[in-house]
């Protein structure tokens, strides 16, 4: 899509450059945010089976209300929330998106106020995963008036905890906090202890992102042993992931490493293959920070893998641009380029605006590393227009630094 030169050219060390902005190029860490899910009607029990028996549910799975204004039965909520796991597992989160405004308008023709919710907090989600976190934040908070409203204290706790990572997102961390807080509270009221572990695991993220990595580690302690406690495999892998990404972020590789493949471990034997990418890329990453790209670079290149036989779009990106990442910091520029520019082809093709913004500055990063002062300053003002566009926090550093750019054009 674009032309490079100057093959062979030194990347600049990223440790040169940690005092004045961070980390040179955005990476793409998953941490586990396990409140973040679909967030199901309280009565409606989602099911292994396939498509034809999830149709075959009771009228109890939706409100009454639903049933009788539709003539049609309970179908309507099993076949969308059948639709909406499926779509999500496949990484574009726009089909979510259409799936989810149908479900809404059936709900708010019948009157039914805990569909509606569910709804809006489902189109919170996915417009969350696609970057638009202030979008996402409007449905939460809608969300959550109708959860106050219908006096449904979990859906309260969940709508919460949800606002509190799109928060996280922004860089609002200590909002996230507070909601995570509020989130805790009420999962403990009502003994939750599935909504205790995801609070405590997303207050853990929350502590991190302000700097209090004990702590964070902590909350991810507490969040591990609730998970042991109730069975909660997943749940375990989520906080055995996030504790190797809290030690990453302490410098302590070695630590975030031995996480890092306890959590792997747990994905392949619950059979989680999208997971296991995940935690495969989160391997590279720590690997990475260790000094072994090498390494690095074949835990991406399997979770590149795995995302590409998922269908899973989201993962493909990530490990795409990750392995542009890996190949900046061993100063193969043109290698890094190729990859970035997959991963905006991918994102672009998903509606990512995040992932399109990293994509488009790391090329720049690595094309100013080049030389080609020019491309870098296109590219890292495509960038900018988007980073501003969602609020993300990257965006001062991106300015900052485009203005020394533009002084040595």
């Amino acid at each position: 899509m674009f032309e490079s030169a100057n093959e062979g050219v030194e990347c600049a060390s990223p440790a040169s450059r940690l005092k004045k902005i961070g980390w040179p190029f955005f990476r793409s860490r998953a941490f586990l945010s396990p409140s973040s899910k679909i967030a199901y009607p309280s009565n409606f029990e989602p099911t292994n089976g396939n498509l034809a028996n999830e149709n075959a549910m009771d009228a109890k799975t939706i409100g009454i209300s639903t049933v009788i204004a539709l003539g049609i039965g309970a179908s309507v909520a099993s076949v969308f929330f059948a639709l909406l796991r499926r779509r999500e597992k496949a990484g574009d989160p726009r089909l979510s998106i259409e799936d989810c405004e149908r479900y809404l308008a059936i709900a708010r023709k019948s009157g039914d106020l805990k569909g509606e919710g569910s709804a809006l907090g489902n189109l919170g989600l996915a417009h969350f995963s696609l970057g638009d976190a202030r979008k996402a934040i409007e449905y939460h908070e809608q969300a959550l008036v109708i959860s106050r409203t219908i006096g449904d204290r979990r859906g309260q706790g969940e709508d919460l905890g949800n606002l509190g990572l799109a928060h996280l997102y922004l860089g609002n961390a200590h909002k996230a906090k507070d909601y995570q807080k509020q989130a805790l509270e009420i999962a403990r009221e009502i003994a939750n202890r599935q909504g205790e572990s995801n609070a405590l695991g997303n207050l853990g993220l929350a502590w991190a992102a302000l700097g209090d990595l004990r702590r964070a580690i902590d909350h991810h302690e507490q969040h591990l042993e609730i998970a042991h406690e109730i069975g909660d495999r997943n749940g375990e892998s989520h906080a055995l992931g996030n504790l190797g990404m809290a030690y990453a972020a302490l410098g302590n590789s070695r630590k975030a490493i031995e996480y890092c493949e306890r959590s792997l471990v747990i994905k392949r034997r619950i059979g989680d293959r999208q997971g296991e990418g995940a935690n495969l890329g989160n391997l590279g990453l720590a690997y990475e920070d260790l000094g072994d790209a090498g390494k690095a670079i074949m835990c991406h290149e399997q979770h590149l893998t795995i995302a590409r036989e998922m269908g899973d779009r989201r993962g493909e990106a990530n490990s795409l641009g990750n392995l542009g990442s890996s190949h900046t910091t061993l100063g193969e520029l043109h290698k890094a380029i190729e990859f970035y520019e997959q991963q905006f082809a991918v994102t672009r093709d998903i509606g990512d605006l995040r992932g399109e913004g990293n994509a488009l500055w790391n090329s720049g990063w690595a094309h100013h590393q080049l030389g080609n002062n020019a491309e870098a300053v296109t590219r890292a003002e495509a960038a900018l227009a988007i980073y501003e566009r969602i609020d993300d926090p990257n965006a001062a550093m991106v300015r900052a630094e485009l203005a020394g750019w533009h002084n040595t054009r």
